[in-house]
């Protein structure tokens, strides 16, 4: 059985869920770092709906439907209260986890995975990241991508690591040398804006959409000493990465099945390959699936 999350680790999740849950509600950002734990939800502006739909989204998640816990969180609706009805949970039940896709269309969907695929995927990541001191990183948590880099990966490294807002600072820059960040194209972009350099040997993790070329050179330029691009979605996990944009992808160990992926891929051999358009004619902004008819 999976190492359990510790009380740290779920009160960090649901301030991730709870921080885009207001954040897409009110058009506006809202902090995941300094949500406040015993604050009744309602007096945070939920209503009746939002509660329960919130509540079933975290139920969802953990799995608390399988350990027949769920209906505690409405008779004590504080992030403080819900902590403790998960780790309870996870006592009794910690074999899958439920992410959500982001969709531009309907209901995002639900995707289960078990931990043990999670934790072979990270036992991977934590050998391609074995020389990292210190990890700092700038993501939903409660996505598959901050699940599994900036949750997992730490708990497997046994790294310290820094949660970051997710907007552009210099707290990009003022990292200490030989650390990883992790973050997205969205806001690699937007540290143009800011004049600064990256320590020395710091590298950079980027996943959710390809990392635009001319980004990938102005970050070499500020001084970052390695990029690695991450590509995966929900549905597959990690499937491949790569370094350079103009090289393939080097295929995941942990990755055994290719048609089950969204995109056409070309294959250079059995292990490396390029990625070309979606199946589904869809495009990523953002993050974001976007379908231009």
């Amino acid at each position: 059985m999976p190492p359990v999350l510790s009380e740290q680790e779920v009160t960090l999740l649901l301030q991730s869920m709870l921080s885009e849950h207001r954040s897409n509600k009110d058009q506006t950002y809202h902090s995941y770092l300094y949500a406040q734990l015993e604050q009744p939800l309602r007096e945070m502006g939920f209503d009746s709906l939002d509660l329960v739909q919130f509540a079933a989204q975290v139920s969802q998640f953990f799995g608390l439907y399988e350990s027949g816990l769920e209906d505690l969180l409405l008779r004590y609706p504080t992030l403080k209260s819900w902590c403790n009805i998960i780790l309870d949970s996870l006592d009794l039940y910690r074999e899958t986890i439920t992410f959500h896709t982001k969709g531009s269309t309907g209901a995002p969907k639900a995707v289960t995975h078990r931990y043990d695929a999670l934790w072979n995927e990270v036992a991977f990541l934590a050998s391609l990241f074995s020389s990292s001191t210190q990890l700092y990183s700038a993501v939903r948590l409660h996505h598959v991508y901050g699940f599994l880099y900036a949750i997992l990966l730490p708990k497997a490294l046994k790294r310290p690591i820094v949660r970051l807002e997710l907007m552009p600072s210099r707290a990009f820059f003022d990292t200490k040398p030989n650390s990883f960040i992790i973050s997205t194209p969205t806001l690699y972009d937007l540290l143009e804006r800011i004049d600064a350099r990256f320590t020395p040997h710091t590298t950079l993790i980027s996943s959710t959409q390809a990392l635009a070329p001319a980004t990938h050179a102005r970050l070499l330029e500020r001084g970052a000493a390695r990029i690695y691009e991450i590509y995966g979605a929900t549905e597959t996990l990690g499937v491949g990465y790569r370094n350079d944009p103009q090289e393939p992808y080097t295929l995941f160990p942990t990755q055994k099945e290719r048609d089950t992926l969204q995109d056409h891929l070309t294959w250079v051999d059995a292990t490396h390959f390029y990625v070309g358009a979606r199946r589904d004619g869809a495009e990523k902004v953002r993050g974001y699936k976007v379908y231009p008819a």
